[in-house]
């Protein structure tokens, strides 16, 4: 049961995450239409940590 429970957890999290994404992308894109603005994309570069014990 606990599994169970650990999968609905993590999907509920994943659809959170995209619910906030997609949110905040059409918020962007109102604004650009509003403003007339060009929406500028910002690449965020990431750091990969090796976590594992060696």
């Amino acid at each position: 049961m606990k599994a169970k429970a650990a999968i609905v957890s993590v999907f509920a999290l994943v659809l959170a995450a995209a619910v906030v994404c997609g949110e905040q992308h059409r918020l962007r894109v109102e604004a650009a239409v509003d403003d007339h603005a060009v929406i500028d994309s910002r690449h965020v570069a990431t750091k990969e940590v090796d976590v594992t014990n060696r």
